[in-house]
């Protein structure tokens, strides 16, 4: 399996060709914004085996499509730091 790591705006100007590599050979391409990972392109089949794979290590059916974006309303934030008491260091 080649895995190939791609910027959108490659992939807007390339597209049939990503796709053709991606059922042809395999490819995995992974699409970066700003140089940061977003996405993932996958063949279908192989989409479908990762579902199955899930479903049968007690991933729930649809668990997947109802949770995505589940957090997005609600951002991660760091707890305060409290003060702990200075511990002996250990030997």
């Amino acid at each position: 399996m080649n895995t190939r790591i791609m910027p959108v705006t490659d992939l807007r100007r390339q597209t049939s060709a990503v796709i053709r590599s991606i059922q042809e050979n395999g490819t995995v391409v992974t699409i970066t914004q700003h140089g940061r990972p977003t996405a993932v392109l996958i063949d279908y089949e192989q989409y479908e085996a990762l579902l199955l794979q899930a479903q049968h290590q007690g991933w729930p059916s649809g668990y997947f499509g109802q949770t995505y974006g589940a957090l997005a309303e609600d951002p991660l934030t760091r707890p305060e730091q409290e003060d702990f008491d200075i511990r002996e260091p250990v030997q």
